[in-house]
């Protein structure tokens, strides 16, 4: 079974379809390393056996608490799952070496021009990268895309899931799309 934790919904992102991008207007959230890691002791002593620790790419959380936290969810022998961005190559060799198990990490959508406008704080080629860099660090990968965003095709989609094969992923992330209030696809759709 496995226990779910939003630790922070901190963003730097502005990705026109996320009701977490930096310039929403909602309620900050952070939790601390320390209570991550009781909430990690608290799930494991009700049974769970692993962990999905997720977040919006939040640079002011600091990456030595991001470590410790796996450092002690590891501890706990709980199986890891982490979904928080992008990273260098060399972080996530850094997660694989302290056993995080899975890391999820979204293609959002496979067409690169619509990928580039509407993630305007990454591109395409480097989403790809950092995909590339999870599946060389040997953790295993989740990745899928957004449904039903406005204007998506379906052969987008079709594109979508070819993609998801291509990519080997071990489940798929598939979000619906909901508009977000206040973001720029809001108002599109």
């Amino acid at each position: 079974a496995s226990a779910m934790l939003g630790y922070s919904n901190v963003c730097k992102n502005n990705c026109l379809y996320c009701g977490m991008r930096a310039k929403s207007d909602v309620k900050r959230y952070r939790i601390g390393a320390d209570d991550v890691i009781q909430s990690a002791k608290t799930a494991k002593g009700m049974g769970f056996s692993r962990l999905f620790l997720i977040s919006g790419e939040d640079l002011g959380y600091g990456y030595e608490n991001l470590l410790r936290i796996i450092r002690s969810v590891k501890e706990l022998g709980l199986a890891l799952s982490l979904a928080c961005g992008e990273f260098s190559a060399e972080q996530y060799a850094e997660f694989a070496a302290l056993g995080v198990d899975e890391y999820v990490l979204k293609f959002e959508m496979s067409d690169r021009e619509t990928f580039n406008r509407l993630n305007p704080s990454t591109d395409f080629d480097r989403r790809m990268k950092s995909i590339e860099a999870v599946q060389n660090s040997g953790m295993r990968l989740a990745s899928g895309n957004i449904v039903d965003f406005p204007g998506q095709t379906i052969e987008q989609l079709a594109d979508d899931i070819l993609l998801m094969r291509e990519l080997d992923i071990c489940w798929a992330p598939v979000i619906p799309y909901m508009p977000a209030k206040g973001t720029p696809l809001a108002a599109e759709g």
